[in-house]
């Protein structure tokens, strides 16, 4: 009976070569045992999980393969450990722009002494509020969606 994995494999063949296939095929295999070495205590117990795990990772590597072809010159090595923002950082690169914006919310969230102009639509006071979320719903060349909060009433409110 043939694997998941030897299937797989013969779909990379057919896709990509001999050279190609096996070395996403070591790679992933590679990157799938070093996953199951950190987080599952024990790996022959959850053999499906790892099936699963190894298909995924090569189907992400197959896929950034086909979108950044300079991927293929990388050393193996960096393919292993590269996380999935640096095997495909333009699709990746909204989420890691937003993730910034957020992490800088939370940091004023913190220090809510910073004191702003934004008077609260409820209570009327200004320098109590600060901006707690921002989203880009529309365009981009619209004003993104913000969401305030005011300390002294708890009110919250969106503008844009």
């Amino acid at each position: 009976m043939e694997s998941i994995r030897d299937k797989e494999l013969k779909k990379l063949v057919d896709k990509w070569g001999k050279k190609t296939a096996k070395r996403i095929d070591n790679i992933s295999s590679i990157r799938t045992n070093n996953i199951f070495q950190r987080y599952f205590t024990n790996p022959i117990e959850s053999l499906d999980s790892w099936e699963d795990l190894y298909l995924q990772t090569a189907f992400t590597l197959s896929t950034a393969f086909e979108k950044l072809p300079e991927l293929l010159k990388k050393d193996d090595i960096f393919l292993i450990d590269a996380m999935p923002h640096q095997l495909a950082p333009k699709e990746w690169s909204k989420q890691i722009e937003r993730d910034r914006v957020k992490k800088q919310i939370e940091n004023a969230q913190k220090n809510k002494n910073i004191k702003t102009d934004v008077r609260c639509p409820n209570c009327k006071k200004v320098g109590f509020s600060y901006m707690y979320d921002i989203q880009q719903t529309r365009s981009i060349d619209e004003m993104a969606t913000q969401k305030w909060k005011c300390t002294a009433c708890k009110y919250h409110w969106t503008i844009g």
